[in-house]
């Protein structure tokens, strides 16, 4: 069973209208549902903004279900060269807002766990393959993931780089649950926002629901093509 998180409700709208859906539940304040797309059985959960709503559902999901792997599908805002619209698949996925140094632990690490996660080798392969087969431009970067929305007057964590990566607010969470449970873990986002840019929060509010449907079309042509 293949697992998506989304936590646009826009987005988890669209993939639902192409699942042959079987049941749904309620658990944690999150509806999941079950069903078939393009005979594939897959579970869905809107999440909810922020690393411990995605924390909890991926949690639920998991324990839920015999999942295979996870897809976290999404938007998420940009640093240049970045563009609005650019399509991400990230290698590896940072907290931007965890600092346990004082412990001896590397910025941006979660004592005892890993200072970054890395997306399955496997399924992010497959995923640049179908890309590149549907002549979709995609770009690979990494994902810093913390509870801001960060943009003009909000600060970068220490350890965020300063070009070139895209930051969002649940990635990592839904990594290191995946981590926790040995699941495989891929991630695509869409970019709606470049961080810094005078347009940034307009940009946001304009390009928010397209490119979620975005994400969800991208979501649903790899399911489609696996």
């Amino acid at each position: 069973m293949i697992g998506i998180i989304t936590a646009m409700e826009s987005e988890l709208k669209n993939i639902l209208d192409q699942t042959d859906l079987q049941k749904k539940f309620t658990r944690g304040g999150s509806t999941f549902y079950l069903g078939y797309i393009n005979k594939k059985s897959v579970c869905l959960v809107l999440s909810g903004v922020g690393k411990v709503n995605a924390a909890v559902a991926t949690t639920i999901m998991l324990e839920s279900g015999d999942i295979d792997f996870v897809i976290n599908s999404g938007i998420a805002g940009g640093l240049s060269p970045l563009k609005t619209k650019d399509v991400i698949l990230p290698k590896h996925i940072y907290y931007g807002d965890v600092d346990a140094t004082n412990f001896g632990y590397k910025l941006g690490q979660v004592p005892g766990m890993p200072q970054k996660y890395v997306t399955d080798s496997k399924y992010r392969h497959l995923m640049y393959d179908i890309l590149t087969s549907k002549k979709i431009d995609f770009k690979v970067c990494d994902i810093y993931s913390s509870d801001s929305f960060i943009a003009n007057g909000v600060s970068l964590g220490e350890n965020v780089p300063k070009t070139n990566v895209a930051l969002e607010m649940e990635g990592a969470a839904i990594a290191q649950t995946c981590y926790k449970f040995m699941v495989p873990f891929v991630s695509v986002r869409f970019i709606s926002d470049i961080i810094g840019s005078k347009e940034q929060v307009e940009n946001y509010k304009k390009f928010e629901s397209e490119m979620s449907r975005m994400s969800a079309d991208i979501c649903l042509t790899l399911i489609k093509s696996l």
